[in-house]
Order: structure tokens, then sequence, then C-alpha cells
């Protein structure tokens, strides 16, 4: 006996008219982002009906994780191209996959859309992968910051993330963390890469915060925790910050390397 469908609670809700057939207008195509949000209903995987099976409910649960992060809503700054073609290539393996055992729903449901316009996202998979490769070949020739003796690996482990690697990227990192637990270089560059890669803003300021207490000092690693927590709209402890940077041993040639105004920065936030 073949399951019974229905209408999609979500986008078959009626309640924006631009909704319906597996199109949900959410709050993510309002971001302004490298590449657009994709309207995909995240209550039916764009098919603009349910089943009402534990496996569909799964599937197209995974399929609206994935949308969100194609297209975060976070006041962080644009993720890496990584972290766009990590999802969009996790969209189309599941949308494949729920169209294969569900079928593809309504007559105009995003999901028939989506298989006649795949030249579109094959496309931009392949602008993403051009990206990808070119920034890891300039990481590659670019010298290293620091002559210490984690500097390759840590690299090597930048350049995971920035090709679609970012767990195994983020993993490796953290292992020279756990092997070089006193240096504020590596803490810092693991708090940024769970930022930018995993939109995680806990962990991130939990790893910016502890490179501020680690030898070397920089104005730079306060600068990163001020910019966190001015994004989390926390002006008090922006201003915390900001005024800690002043007081760092390397701040006069932080001033003349780094493009950013802590002096009226300050100012903006006290008046």
């Amino acid at each position: 006996m073949a399951i019974q469908s229905k209408l999609c609670t979500w986008c078959g809700s009626g309640f924006d008219p631009n909704d319906g057939n597996g199109y949900l207008f959410d709050s993510d195509m309002n971001q302004s982002r490298i590449f657009p949000a994709i309207p995909i209903c995240g209550g039916c995987g764009g098919l603009g009906v349910q089943f009402d099976t534990e496996d569909f409910k799964t599937r197209v649960n995974r399929i609206k994780t994935l949308r969100f992060q194609f297209c975060p809503i976070d006041p962080f700054p644009d993720p890496p191209t990584a972290v766009y073609y990590v999802a969009l290539t996790g969209l189309i393996k599941e949308i494949n996959a729920l169209t294969k055992a569900y079928g593809f729903g309504n007559d105009n449901s995003f999901a028939r859309d989506f298989k006649n316009n795949f030249r579109l996202y094959r496309d931009m998979l392949s602008i993403m992968e051009m990206t990808m490769n070119m920034g890891a070949q300039k990481l590659k020739e670019t010298p290293l910051y620091t002559s210490k003796v984690y500097a390759q690996a840590a690299m090597g482990a930048t350049i995971k993330c920035f090709t679609g690697q970012i767990d195994e990227g983020i993993k490796q990192l953290k292992d020279l963390c756990e092997k070089y637990p006193n240096d504020s270089e590596l803490i810092n560059n693991l708090g940024t890469l769970c930022l930018l890669y995993k939109r995680d803003s806990d962990e991130a300021m939990k790893c910016l915060i502890k490179s501020t207490t680690l030898e070397p000092r920089k104005s730079l690693h306060f600068l990163s925790v001020a910019q966190l927590f001015h994004m989390l709209k926390n002006d008090q402890d922006t201003l915390v910050y900001l005024k800690l940077i002043k007081e760092q041993p390397d701040y006069q040639e932080f001033k003349k390397s780094v493009p950013f105004n802590v002096e009226a920065a300050i100012r903006s936030l006290e008046s």
C-alpha cells in the first residue's frame, strides 16, 4: 500500500503568497550573502507535500539544516566559499535521495524545478571549486607567518578548511592546540576558523578570549575579541577589549599595520 501524502503544513500554509509547492521564502532570503539563499522548504524538502514517516522527517530535517548552512542567519562575516560548497553539495545529495524515495511531489514543486535547472547548481559548484582551488594555491605560496615548528601543520589545517575539508581542518588545528596549549596564535586561529567555518560563536569566543591570556600577547587578538562582542551587540565588553588593545606591547606596530582606528572606535562607543 502506497504511503499517502498531504499538503505541506509549512509552505502550504498560505502565510506568504510566495510560498507553496516546496518553496518557502524564509528569513534567510533577506540575508546579503555572496550566494543567494535557496528557498527550499524545510518542511517537505521541496516536494510541496509531506509523508508521515520518520524516514521522511529525518530527510527533510537534514535538508532544512543544509539550507541554513548555505545561507546562515547570523551577524557574522560572509562564510568562506567552502561553507557554501559543502552545504550545496549536501543539498544536492539529500534532494536527489529524497526524490528517489518519495518522488517529486507537486507538479510545480521546487524539487522538479531543481531537477530541470540542475545545470545552474552544477555551475555554481564549478565556480566554488575554482575559487577554492585558486585560494588554496595562493595560501600555499604565501610565506608562513611564523617560524615556529607547528607553522606548516597550522597552514595545512587552514588549507583543509579552505578547500571544504572543514571538520578535518578544525580537528587538525585543535590537535595542535592540545600539543602547544600555551601558544596564543594557534588558539586565536582556531577561534577564527570556528567562527567563519562552523558559525560557532560560543567556541570562537572561548578560543579568542583564551588567546588574549597567552603569549605572545598581540593587539590583534584583543581586536578579534572586541569585534566578535560587537557583532553580538555587546557594547560593554567590546569597549573593555578595545581599551585593552592599547595596553599591549605591540600596539604601536599594530597602529601602523592594521587599518583599524582603536581611538575612534572607543570614542564612538563612549559617546
